[in-house]
């Protein structure tokens, strides 16, 4: 089985034999679910399986790892055909979760309605009749009808030749994700919020960090912030080639027990190696 991560850039075949990239956002169940991140009623429990993955605008005639316009902002999919090597991994690009987009979907609730977007479950204003209605609701796609739903989102429905996908729903996201309906701005405005405001802005208001989800890369040896594609740690100065990178959740890293440097009495991570304030190791 093919391993992949969010970040990774991916490539898939569309039915006309072209080529389009996509990136992974989120793995629901690598990133939230097995680190027991997510409370027992989140919304996106319901997505353990699929991936948030966002698609990008241009077609190739091969294979590439080209990040262009976005087409669609986020969607969720299975994760088969990534799984299989039937789409293939061609780059890779860290996730800054500032960007991370989710569809918006209605749900009943108990008698009444809920917007939910990623965390997000708001309470709104809509009768059942209405809410039925408006049939908006959270759908987790699969990865093999990707390519049909692209081509209908590039304009070129009348290219799609799968006969289960002849009905316009089945192709388009409307029936999933309020972005791409008429009535977005409506069901705003009954929230009484701003529909121009990101996921990451929104979620941070409501007590949501989407920035648990995504573990820092630290140095083998300091544990300090680290970009992996730097060779020498910026914080204590040694080489980061010779050993492997160490993944932490904000959360995990700031529940780690600390000492005190030996030599400088700086407050450091237990687990480090070397003293990220004086740059002298530990054991030596």
């Amino acid at each position: 089985m093919i391993k992949f991560k969010a970040g990774d850039i991916f490539t898939f075949q569309l039915p006309t034999k072209e080529f389009m990239c996509g990136r992974i956002m989120l793995d629901v169940n690598q990133q939230c679910i097995r680190p027991g991140l997510l409370k027992p009623n989140s919304p996106l429990n319901f997505f353990d399986g699929s991936l948030l993955v966002e698609i990008y605008k241009s077609t190739f005639s091969e294979p590439a790892a080209n990040r262009s316009e976005l087409l669609i902002p986020g969607v969720f999919v299975g994760s088969t055909f990534l799984e299989s090597g039937q789409w293939s991994i061609t780059g890779h690009e860290e996730v800054d979760p500032r960007e991370v987009a989710f569809p918006e979907s209605l749900a009943a609730r108990g008698g009444g309605a809920q917007f939910v977007k990623g965390e997000i479950a708001l309470d709104i204003e809509l009768q059942t009749e209405e809410l039925e209605r408006l049939g908006v609701y959270s759908t987790k796609k699969p990865s093999g009808i990707l390519g049909e739903i692209c081509l209908y989102y590039l304009g070129r429905a009348e290219e799609i030749n799968n006969p289960r996908l002849r009905d316009i729903e089945l192709r388009s996201l409307k029936d999933s994700d309020l972005r791409f309906t008429a009535y977005r701005s409506k069901i705003y405005h009954l929230l009484g919020e701003d529909e121009s405001q990101s996921y990451y802005e929104m979620s941070a208001r409501l007590g949501y960090d989407i920035g648990r989800f995504y573990p820092a890369i630290l140095c083998p040896y300091c544990l300090s912030s680290v970009d992996e594609n730097v060779k020498l740690c910026p914080t204590c100065g040694e080489d980061t080639t010779r050993d492997a990178f160490v993944e932490m959740h904000p959360e995990e890293y700031l529940n780690k027990e600390r000492k005190a440097c030996c030599f400088c009495g700086n407050s450091m991570l237990k687990l480090a190696s070397v003293c990220p304030a004086c740059r002298r190791w530990q054991d030596r």
